[in-house]
C-alpha cells in the first residue's frame, strides 16, 4: 500500500533493540530518538 510511518524510540531496556530498530528502517519507515534527558538529569521530577 505503500504507507510509512515515524517510530520513535526511547534508550532504556524495554524499547531499545538495536535489530529491531534496524528491521522498521529497511522497511522504509522512519526512526527517531524520544529523548528524556532533562527528566533523566533531573530525577523525574
Amino acid at each position: 500500500m505503500g504507507n510509512r510511518g515515524t517510530y520513535y524510540f526511547r534508550i532504556v531496556p524495554e524499547s531499545f533493540d538495536p535489530q529491531i530498530i534496524e528491521n522498521i528502517a529497511e522497511l522504509g519507515h522512519e526512526v527517531g530518538y524520544h529523548y528524556e534527558d532533562v527528566s533523566l538529569v533531573i530525577g523525574g521530577r
